[in-house]
Formats: C-alpha cells, sequence, structure tokens
C-alpha cells in the first residue's frame, strides 16, 4: 500500500513538473514591455525587447496595436511606441518608407511640447529620424537631423544623451572618409559617456568608441595612437565584462575584433 502510494505521489509530481514546463514554454511573454496592462506608463526596455525575425516582427507589431488601443498611454510612451514601430521597419523589415512615418510621427507628438520636460522625447525622436536616414545611407540627410539634435541639445540635454548624438555625427564622417572629423567625434564621445549610468548599453559603447577612435588613427596612419586605443579598449573589456557575465558571447565578439585590430597594427608597423 505504501509502495502504491508512493508510486502514484512520484506519477504526479512527473506530471506537474511536465505541465509546469509546458506552460512555461508557452506562454506569451511578447508583451511583458508592460509594467500592467491598462497603465499609463510603458517599461522603458520594451524598445529593446525584438527579434530578428521578419514574421515574428509584424506579429509582434500586431500584438502591441491589440493592447495599446484602449490604453491611456502617457506622451512618453507613445514616444517610445512610434520608435520601436520604427526601428523594426527601418532595421528588421527595411521598409524605410514606413519607418520614415513612425518617425515623423513620434516629431508631431513632441514638437509643441516643453524641451525641459520631455528631453527624452526630443531626444528619441531626433535619433529616429537620422537613423532611418543613416541606414538608408543617406548620410547628409542623417547629419543634419544629428547635428540639428546635438545643438538643440546643449541647452537642454546632459552630456549621456549628447554622447549619442556625437557617436552618430562620429559613425556619418567615418563612412565618408573623413577620418579626422570622425576622430574629433568619437573623443567628444568618449568624453560625454562617461556621465551615463553604468549598464551593459553604456559599457558596450564605450569599448566601440574606443576600438572607433584607434580605428580612425589607423586610417591616418598614426599606427602608435591607434594601437594605443586598441589596448585601451581591451583593457577596458576585461576589467568590467565581469559586471554582465550573461553577455559572454558579446564580450568575446568584442575582444576578438579588437585583437583583430591589434593585429593589423603590427602588419602595418612591419
Amino acid at each position: 500500500m505504501k509502495n502504491s502510494q508512493t508510486k502514484i505521489f512520484l506519477v504526479f509530481s512527473i506530471l506537474l513538473f511536465l505541465s509546469g514546463v509546458f506552460f512555461y514554454f508557452h506562454k506569451d511573454n511578447s508583451l511583458d514591455f508592460f509594467n500592467e496592462v491598462g497603465k499609463t506608463e510603458i517599461d522603458k526596455s520594451f524598445i529593446f525587447k525584438y527579434n530578428k525575425a521578419e514574421d515574428y516582427a509584424l506579429n509582434h507589431l500586431y500584438k502591441i496595436d491589440s493592447v495599446v488601443a484602449n490604453s491611456n498611454l502617457t506622451l512618453s510612451s507613445k514616444v517610445k511606441i512610434y520608435d520601436y514601430k520604427k526601428y523594426f521597419y527601418e532595421v528588421i523589415i527595411k521598409d524605410y518608407q514606413t519607418a520614415h512615418r513612425y518617425a515623423d510621427s513620434a516629431f508631431v507628438l513632441v514638437r509643441d511640447q516643453d524641451p525641459k520636460k520631455h528631453k527624452d522625447d526630443f531626444a528619441m525622436a531626433y535619433l529616429g529620424k537620422g537613423d532611418v536616414y543613416y541606414s538608408q545611407n543617406k548620410f547628409n540627410e542623417a547629419f543634419y537631423f544629428y547635428y540639428k539634435a546635438r545643438q538643440f541639445g546643449l541647452k537642454y540635454f546632459d552630456n549621456c544623451i549628447k554622447s549619442d548624438y556625437s557617436y552618430r555625427i562620429g559613425m556619418i564622417y567615418y563612412k565618408q572618409g573623413f577620418f579626422e572629423d570622425a576622430r574629433l567625434n568619437f573623443s567628444q564621445a568618449l568624453i560625454e559617456i562617461g556621465n551615463c549610468e553604468d549598464s551593459f548599453d553604456n559599457y558596450y559603447r564605450k569599448q566601440e568608441i574606443l576600438s572607433n577612435i584607434g580605428l580612425c588613427y589607423f586610417h591616418l596612419k598614426n599606427y602608435d595612437s591607434a594601437g594605443s586605443y586598441y589596448d585601451k579598449a581591451l583593457q577596458y573589456v576585461q576589467s568590467n565584462s565581469s559586471k554582465y557575465t550573461n553577455k559572454k558571447k558579446s564580450n568575446e565578439e568584442a575582444k576578438g575584433v579588437i585583437y583583430g585590430n591589434i593585429g593589423n597594427v603590427y602588419q602595418e608597423k612591419q
């Protein structure tokens, strides 16, 4: 009798475990960017949740629309949603015309607002519009929005936000082969990003900026300075990657790129 009860208990436990596994892997986590459905503010992490599959992207957009349709959202939440949709159409679906429409919609929302109260929303709107042009390789148009945003930001943005614009302007100069102008803007971004909070995104951007400055020096044939910045980038990754153990692949990829750049310097100096 006792053995029979034990068997029944074991079978029940196994079934309960399997049920839990089934529901865990089949539950819909795609809308967990909401703090709570019906609330007026959206969690910031919402804009970083994406999948590179086009079908998934479109399905996800439909779900977002169905949830927010009857929600009383703040202006900031609406800007985040437009930016999120802009990102999907720009990066994943590559429908730039639709991406521009969402970027323009974000501008319409913020244009009559107080920049002091909505500086993050203005920043997102400017970056979004410039990024779509950048993805289209329309660097002059992208530069216009980035530069205009940075001029606007001198009055309203903190240095952490400004670093995004300095970095992007540097990228445009780099793409066009103006390596000294790119270096100056990357150097400015490096100073500004020092005021940002600790996060993986800011850590990863900083090591990228250090490498980018090295690349500018490399193309300017100043190999000693290039090697110096590659070393700084490597030391920075080695000193800080332990904070983000869940991003091991990204950290290893970053180190791989830096080692490759260091190798190029040694090759040129031979």
